[in-house]
């Protein structure tokens, strides 16, 4: 409540006193000055409702006090009574009218009519204050009003009964109603008795003063539910008293549509990566297949006695199948990381023992273009985290490369460790003397399909991505590339990848294989049962281990359950596609849970060759992996480890 001021000035003590006596009823508060200038330092600092100013002072009179009261704008209607015992005849009286006061009061005066007129003009102020209070929340009222009205979210006051009592113009046209038809309308028309019951809870039983953000359904006018976002608070006046509530809603159905739509783009996602991987299985396995019958017929071929030119026949077709082969696989590769369908899992690795295991292959490639192989480690720590397939892809790229653009000299691979201010590398380096690359084309080589020689007439054989997919697997394992080339003298080709602190039982750790029961007599061969659907390749496997040991032949996966247990066999072959029927996992799965297989070898000799296979069939109940196309070696080879002949 604003307490009314007023201002009394004289340059005499006693009549200050004696005034102010006269207003001490009036529940004023009353401001003293002893001159116009102090009476002009208390304007400045309070705001009065009327001033009482004596007429005779010194240095500033009653009329030159006014005068500057008047000259201000904050206090040009400041209400002025002059109170004078010298100048009380009708000049003096009509000047201080002139000077700005509202009324002429000689001494001596009648206290209770000078206390009349001071009244008047306090009760004028009191009225002139309300009606500018009035003004003032007017427009605030306005100004909220118009904010209530503007706001783009749905707003909707309601009593304490739950009718609404206003609303603003988002949530009329939301609901598709007039704000008349709104206005004691019930809130319960537009919402399920749950959330009205969890909003009564919340904002009028548990007394809270706010009601969280939930999520909620409202229908509109035409019956049509939509999503919300409600929210909303309690409401008081001015004296405490609770008079409703407000909820602000949210049409949160643009972004319940945009989330459904994300997670439809998502599962269309999902299975077209499922389509593409599902394609990818069936491509390699119906590529392989027939494959495996070219590479492992020229394989068998190439051990018969032949003539010069039959021999050069059967090696051209192995040449070809290995280079098919080859193709394959980096078509294969490139349409997986080009998807970002591989999951890179990296392990610290040793590398100078994976490069080797893949030199001792490329030296006799080497050895057959009469090429010097030279390998040099100057590596303290051989231990980086790689992901070792990916790993031994980049380096069979870079291989490959080196041999078939080398005509003659030397190919030779340098390990070392390198440190640099970004961290310690284990660094492999590639060096040739084959026919370099133009300085124009470093940048281009990592691009997909881009070689040596392109066109018609290209002189280098090949699918054109190694380079791309030796990049792409390096980036996959936070490694870096580089190539340098001197064209017409030979190129370097350097990976790097980051140092690994080295645990010993990495070192250590080897593939579980399961023991193998010896033969019933040690001259006899072991019995293996092969489960094969391919007529050809079973002719084949079986030619392929002829001498090495006594192989049966099952067609399908019920066939080579009932062999099963009919004989005791020492190991399986086991294709996984086996066409109708059960297929090779669900064998595998089925022998495991005999007592008398359950820890018998059980080789997947399966197309099934892309990244995951051979832990996943490993995990299944395989015991040991061979992809085809495969040459005799590596079966024969896997054989005689398995069962120590």
């Amino acid at each position: 409540m604003r307490k009314q001021k007023i201002l009394i000035v004289d340059d005499i003590d006693a009549n200050l006193i004696s005034l102010e006596k006269v207003l001490l009823d009036l529940q004023a508060t009353i401001i003293r000055a002893r001159s116009g200038n102090e009476a002009l330092i208390a304007i400045l600092n309070h705001d009065f409702a009327m001033a009482i100013v004596d007429v005779q002072m010194p240095e500033m009179d009653g009329y030159e006090l006014v005068e500057l009261i008047r000259s201000e704008g904050r206090t040009k209607d400041l209400p002025v009574i002059f109170l004078s015992a010298v100048y009380s005849d009708e000049y003096h009286v009509f000047k201080g009218y002139e000077s700005g006061a509202v009324d002429f009061v000689t001494k001596p005066y009648n206290p209770y009519y000078l206390l009349s007129k001071v009244k008047v003009f306090l009760d004028i102020d009191k009225q002139k204050f309300t009606l500018l209070e009035t003004i003032e929340l007017e427009k605030s009222r306005n100004y909220l009003e118009s904010i209530f009205r503007s706001i783009n979210d749905s707003l909707i006051v309601l009593d304490l009964d739950g009718n609404i009592t206003k609303v603003n113009e988002t949530a009329c046209r939301v609901l598709e109603f007039s704000e008349n038809e709104l206005k004691g309308m019930s809130i319960s028309n537009f919402f399920d008795q749950d959330f009205l019951s969890a909003w009564m809870e919340n904002l009028g039983v548990s007394g809270n003063h706010t009601l969280p953000k939930t999520e909620a359904r409202m229908k509109k006018k035409s019956g049509k539910s939509f999503p919300v976002l409600a929210s909303g608070s309690l409401f008081r006046n001015i004296e405490g008293e609770l008079m409703g509530s407000v909820m602000v809603l949210i049409d949160i159905s643009d972004r319940i549509a945009h989330e459904e739509a994300v997670l439809a783009a998502k599962e269309r996602a999902e299975e077209s990566s499922r389509l593409k991987s599902n394609f990818l299985s069936n491509m390699s396995h119906e590529l392989r297949t027939p494959l495996m019958g070219i590479v492992g017929y020229a394989d068998l071929l190439r051990d018969e006695k032949l003539t010069d030119a039959q021999t050069e026949l059967v090696e051209s077709i192995y040449t070809s199948s290995k280079r098919l082969s080859h193709t394959l696989n980096s078509i294969l590769d490139f349409s997986k990381i080009d998807g970002n369908t591989s999951l890179v899992e990296l392990k610290p690795a040793n590398i100078e023992k994976i490069l080797q295991k893949i030199i001792e292959f490329y030296k006799e490639l080497a050895d057959e273009k009469k090429l010097e192989f030279n390998f040099i480690t100057n590596c303290q720590n051989p231990y980086a985290l790689i992901n070792e397939k990916l790993f031994e892809e980049i380096i069979n790229h870079l291989l490959d490369n080196a041999i078939k653009f080398t005509l003659r000299g030397t190919i030779k691979i340098e390990l070392l460790n390198l440190k640099t201010e970004s961290g310690d590398f284990v660094t492999v380096s590639l060096s040739d003397t084959g026919i370099g690359i133009m300085e124009k084309d470093l940048d281009i080589i990592w691009d997909e399909f881009r070689q040596a020689s392109e066109g018609m007439n290209r002189k280098f054989q090949g699918s054109g991505l190694g380079l791309t997919l030796a990049k792409k697997f390096t980036i996959l394992m936070n490694g870096k590339i580089f190539a340098q080339s001197n064209f017409g003298r030979g190129s370097v080709f350097t990976v790097q990848f980051p140092v690994s602190n080295h645990t010993p039982s990495l070192e250590n750790k080897t593939e579980s294989v399961a023991p193998v029961s010896p033969p019933a007599a040690q001259n006899e061969l072991p019995h293996i049962l092969y489960v094969e659907d391919e007529v050809m390749n079973q002719q084949l496997i079986s030619m392929f281990l002829r001498n090495v040991c006594k192989t049966d032949v099952a067609s399908t996966g019920e066939e080579a359950l009932q062999m099963a247990q009919s004989a005791k066999y020492e190991g399986f072959l086991m294709d996984i596609n086996l066409g109708p029927g059960i297929n090779g996992i669900q064998v595998t799965q089925r022998l495991r849970n005999m007592t008398e297989y359950a820890n018998t070898p059980i080789i997947a000799v399966t197309a099934l060759a892309l990244d995951g296979d051979k832990e996943s069939l490993l995990q299944q109940g395989c015991s040991h992996y061979l992809a085809k196309p495969f040459k005799k070696s590596d079966l024969v080879g896997m054989i005689k480890s398995i069962f120590a002949l």
